[in-house]
């Protein structure tokens, strides 16, 4: 660990400021208790200096107290003086920091425990992000700057204000870009990450894309932060409508040589995420790009897919709602009323016992919708009639968020549904083709 060479990896000055203080706070440390003071006294001065170019609070304070109490030791007041004042002051400024992670924390620990956006929260993280506003332009330290940012974007999230969020994620990288000693990717890729997913609840697919253009060189491929902006990747882009970038981001993670070790929950979600891809394609009127794609790939086993995703199937929300539906609208892409008449029973007892009225509620609107299918024999001109009620109540609603991509719409219910009534208008064509 004493020989690490930070500087020829793809870490930042920070977090090489970070580990060579942290390296030589110890040997003073050290080198002091085996009786070399003047040289640990040395280190100590040095790493004051490099402490304080990059906001290492901790590391100021403990070179503090080792440098006060020399002097002390050595009978040198107005050194002493010097560094006691320094020391006090530091002091306070670390009590602002441990403040400000505790009630981060505070929020964080909520949220972990229930994504329900009471208003007692939300007003509890408003006083706390003011708290923390004061704390920073009294202190204005790197960890300070950050828990600001950080309740401030959980505030807008809670209040569902994502234009807001855009602003605030804005807002913190700037901050990095004009202080390059702190300036982080793996910082910048946390902002760009929020910043994505309030461009999904706005449905501002557009942006979000070009946004993930811009903020994939923040990530190292392979790593679990990669992996993470892939799947947000994934969905700005399928969702957007560009499926051949869906296709090229879907394939380049799950081909990556590191995707084989990553937890059986996230090879599931991007099984899903490929269904869907499959799905995309299967109903995609670019016949073209259909055909370039298609001739690469394996055919879509909709019955192997519904066995291998076991973990999700047994969750009875978030990603389970996503399987059920896709099911639905691969038979019916390829005709099999039978199927969905099969599965219509199954479908209302999920319905019944799992969608709540107050619980994701476009998804208890577009399963409404679903089972009218069944119900009105796939009867085009009776289904929109017996749905439309329940497609404007779904419009109007927005997405639930509670920060987990297992719990967004894969693509846009929406979207599925136009594609839906094209296919059941090209069905029921056929059908009174074929009865004449």
């Amino acid at each position: 660990l004493f020989f690490l060479n930070l500087s020829k990896s793809r870490r930042s000055l920070y977090h090489q400021a970070y580990y060579k203080a942290y390296r030589d706070l110890y040997s003073a440390i050290i080198l002091i208790s085996l009786g070399a003071r003047n040289i640990g006294i040395k280190m100590f001065k040095k790493n004051l200096k490099l402490a304080s170019q990059f906001h290492l609070t901790e590391i100021q304070l403990t070179c503090l107290v080792n440098l006060k109490h020399h002097s002390a030791l050595n009978g040198k007041k107005k050194e002493y003086e010097r560094y006691n004042e320094q020391f006090h002051i530091i002091y306070q400024t670390q009590e602002a920091e441990y403040k400000s992670w505790e009630m981060y924390e505070e929020i964080t620990l909520h949220y972990a425990r229930s994504a329900a956006n009471t208003d007692e929260m939300i007003a509890l993280s408003q006083n706390y992000c003011t708290q923390i506003d004061k704390l920073r332009k009294k202190y204005n330290t790197f960890t300070l700057n950050m828990n600001y940012f950080r309740v401030k974007i959980f505030t807008h999230q809670m209040t569902e204000n994502f234009k807001r969020v855009v602003t605030d994620c804005n807002e913190g990288d700037k901050y990095l870009i004009d202080n390059p000693n702190l300036n982080q990717l793996i910082r910048r890729a946390k902002f760009s990450l929020d910043r994505m997913n309030a461009y999904m609840h706005l449905r501002d697919f557009k942006k979000g894309s070009e946004d993930a253009e811009r903020c994939k060189e923040f990530y190292e491929e392979g790593s679990n932060n990669w992996m993470v902006f892939m799947e947000y990747y994934f969905l700005m882009a399928i969702q957007s409508g560009d499926i051949e970038k869906a296709h090229e981001i879907c394939y380049s993670t799950l081909n990556h040589p590191r995707f084989i070790l990553s937890p059986v929950q996230n090879k599931e979600r991007w099984g899903i995420f490929e269904g869907y891809l499959k799905y995309g394609l299967e109903s995609s009127m670019n016949k073209n790009l259909v055909q370039k794609i298609i001739a690469q790939e394996h055919p879509f086993n909709i019955d192997q897919f519904l066995k291998s995703t076991s973990i999700y199937s047994k969750d009875k929300k978030g990603l389970n709602i996503s399987i059920i539906i896709l099911h639905i609208l691969f038979l019916l892409e390829r005709g099999d009323f039978g199927g969905i008449i099969d599965r219509a029973d199954a479908m209302k007892q999920y319905h019944r016992r799992y969608l709540l009225k107050g619980d994701n509620y476009r998804s208890y609107c577009f399963m409404n919708m679903l089972m009218v299918l069944e119900s009105e024999n796939f009867e085009l001109d009776r289904i929109q009639m017996r749905t439309n009620k329940f497609y404007a109540k779904m419009t109007a609603a927005k997405m639930e968020y509670d920060n987990k991509v297992s719990d967004l719409e894969i693509i846009p219910y929406e979207q599925l549904w136009d594609n839906i009534l094209v296919r059941l208008k090209e069905i029921n064509v056929k059908q009174k083709q074929y009865s004449s």
